[in-house]
């Protein structure tokens, strides 16, 4: 979710750099430190707790509101993330930031709903157990 927006960015940063701009670090603290369900389940585990239930949740998540540019509005989140800093770092130099950013406004624009509101689908993770 963090670099939705990033991703033709992000080639052309690897086509000019020789390297693609990293996500998040698996297995480490940060946005995405519980998106595995058998890590959460190992956690609750190890603590003592039981009867673990993790359920995958996907549902549309819309940004911003009527009368704002929701694409605008989702590349600000982006280029200010890890892929964003490290794309501008990489095509700024060489003139081709500008570029990038209308590589993201073009893989965004699409995902504009019949009301002109950004939506795309959002992954959660829902979670019970018991205290054993």
């Amino acid at each position: 979710m963090f670099h939705l927006g990033m991703r033709r960015a992000a080639e052309r940063a690897e086509q000019v750099g020789g390297r693609r701009p990293e996500g998040p670090v698996p297995n480490r603290p940060g946005a995405r430190w519980f998106a595995d369900p058998d890590r959460i389940s190992g956690i609750l585990t190890a603590a003592g707790w039981s009867g673990i239930e993790v359920v995958e949740l996907v549902e549309p998540v819309t940004y911003g509101h009527s009368g704002a540019d929701d694409v605008t509005e989702r590349l600000a989140v982006a280029c200010v993330g890890r892929v964003g800093l490290q794309v501008r770092r990489v095509l700024e130099p060489v003139g081709q930031w500008e570029d990038a950013l209308a590589d993201a406004r073009a893989e965004l624009t699409p995902m504009l709903n019949s009301a002109g509101l950004l939506t795309v689908p959002a992954r959660v993770l829902l979670v019970t157990a018991q205290n054993s």
